[in-house]
């Protein structure tokens, strides 16, 4: 089977990691991954292009054709050819904006499945969750020890939407920590200093991030917070919360507590590595993913 993953700009890495996930645990199904543009962070990527040609070409190849946030992506050009399968995977912020127009031109556009990346947009009665692929061994390997003051971690990608400054205010002058607030930087850039920390710091009211789950695959425990509702969603779908949970007002207990208890610490740590193999390793999502595909197309899996 061909499958194709397509987005317009590849938010988070996640098409490309989904992609290298099926190419190296579904291998008996040919995958590639195409966006119409580099993001900002310069995660990797496999065919980039906006010439109307080239996707037309790409989406006749394709099985299955997976369009990430948007349908622009397939509507390119004069006469865009029809997939012979389509679904989408439906991302963060666009989605919670505007998950009833999307779900209005998802019908219309015959997507036959929908999916989500994290586990609160299912709330909206339409998506099954696909947990991001992160290629947990390898970011094991990336772990870093350091001497002197432990490490506390934020990584925005939007550090206004993502209380950066609040956390400067609150944690920034300690003597006995430092703090390392790292955006703006080319995604390979920024896992090396992920890499270094003893603390990461994640989305208050949101949970977890990819960010957070690239922190869980390299062993350092994660302060994260999400809604009620959301929180209800994690645990019927995971047992537990993988993070440390604390709002941002209780941030400075909650980073003085992990790094003065060693037991809970510990805990933190094997909580996060069991959740981030047993959902998000790349040959779980890729067997999942192609479970998802095979029962659309009415196929039995395997």
């Amino acid at each position: 089977m061909n499958i194709l993953n397509i987005c317009q700009r590849d938010y988070a890495g996640v098409g490309i990691a989904l992609t290298r996930a099926v190419q190296q645990y579904a291998k008996k199904h040919k995958a590639r991954h195409l966006c119409m543009q580099m993001h900002r962070f310069r995660y990797d990527t496999d065919i980039v292009t906006r010439n109307p040609a080239e996707i037309h070409k790409w989406v006749r190849w394709a099985d299955v054709v997976n369009t990430h946030v948007r349908f622009r992506p397939i509507r390119q050009g004069q006469n865009p050819p029809k997939p012979k399968s389509l679904l989408i995977t439906y991302h963060g912020t666009h989605y919670r904006a505007k998950h009833e127009m999307m779900h209005l031109r998802a019908r219309k556009l015959g997507a036959k499945k929908s999916l989500c990346t994290t586990i609160d947009l299912t709330k909206f009665g339409v998506a099954e969750w696909l947990p991001t692929a992160i290629p947990v061994d390898r970011y094991a390997e990336m772990r870093r020890k350091h001497g002197g003051k432990p490490v506390v971690c934020q990584a925005p990608s939007n550090p206004k939407r993502k209380n950066s400054a609040e956390i400067r205010e609150l944690l920034g002058n300690r003597e006995d920590i430092q703090l390392l607030i790292v955006h703006h930087r080319p995604h390979n850039q920024i896992l090396r200093r992920i890499a270094a920390a003893d603390v990461f710091i994640d989305r208050f009211r949101l949970g977890l991030g990819v960010s957070g789950l690239e922190a869980l695959a390299m062993g350092i425990p994660v302060i994260a917070d999400a809604s009620p509702q959301d929180e209800k969603l994690i645990i019927k779908e995971v047992g537990y919360l993988p993070y440390y949970k604390a709002s941002l007002q209780g941030l400075v207990e909650a980073v003085e507590t992990l790094l003065s208890d060693k037991a809970l610490y510990k805990e933190y740590v094997e909580r996060g590595n069991e959740y981030i193999r047993d959902f998000h390793d790349y040959p779980i999502v890729a067997k999942r993913y192609m479970e998802i595909i095979e029962r659309m197309r009415g196929r039995p899996s395997g």
